[in-house]
């Protein structure tokens, strides 16, 4: 039987012996960083599930109180656009004296959340309404408090009128938008919500006493926006 120097033979393939062990160490190296790269991922996912399905579950309530201010807003455009209406006559100037419905500040990182963590179309279908809120606030902050008749003339005084008429038409659209996002929010279904149709925002107009024979140019603002040429 031949002895084995194995101190010889160690010498002689210590370099293939080595380069063997490297490379076992190398394969365990990207083994452990593999497994340990997959858990942080799918700790990661774990964390995006437990944000979105949180904001998913408030969204019932954020929808509620954005649809209450875009209720709001409505009634207050078209109570004061009544007003003025009234004093057009008067030469004194005519103010503005109802303090503008506040907005609900602490729902936008609610909604920031869905937009974030939620699929794309749901992500887009928010991002619209965030778009339509910043539209609505913006037409319905920038009404002019005042109107000096005296100095006005009747084209003119139309054209203040008409911004009053669109801000209700923008809350109105608003709320409607809103509103679809309920089925959503409530596990009702899973598919990114309907735009508002023209009907949708015409009753939601009705259901709010702004009746089309009262406020023939509001409900021109909503055949203008649905009408327009594609």
């Amino acid at each position: 039987m031949v002895e084995i120097n194995w101190i010889d033979w160690i010498e002689r393939f210590q370099t293939l012996i080595a380069g063997a062990l490297a490379l076992f160490a190398a394969i365990w190296t990207v083994r452990t960083l593999s497994h340990q790269i997959s858990q942080a991922e799918q700790r990661h996912q774990d964390l995006i599930r437990r944000k979105f399905n949180a904001a998913r579950a408030v969204l019932p309530l954020v929808l509620s109180r954005l649809c209450g201010y875009a209720e709001s807003s409505i009634l207050y455009a078209a109570k004061e656009r009544d007003a003025v209406k009234e004093r057009e006559p008067i030469s004194n100037n005519c103010e503005i004296t109802e303090e503008t419905p506040a907005f609900p500040d602490d729902i936008i990182p609610l909604l920031k959340d869905i937009i974030e963590y939620a699929d794309d179309k749901i992500a887009e279908s928010t991002r619209g309404l965030v778009l339509k809120i910043q539209t609505q606030r913006s037409g319905l902050t920038s009404l002019p408090k005042t109107l000096e008749s005296q100095f006005l003339s009747g084209e003119t005084i139309t054209t203040y009128i008409s911004a009053f008429d669109q801000a209700i038409f923008n809350a109105a659209h608003l709320c409607v938008h809103a509103s679809n996002f309920f089925d959503y929010a409530r596990h009702r279904k899973d598919e990114a919500p309907s735009l508002p149709t023209k009907d949708e925002v015409q009753k939601k107009l009705f259901w709010l006493g702004i009746e089309e024979s009262k406020f023939p140019e509001v409900y021109g603002c909503v055949s203008r926006h649905y009408d327009k040429p594609a």
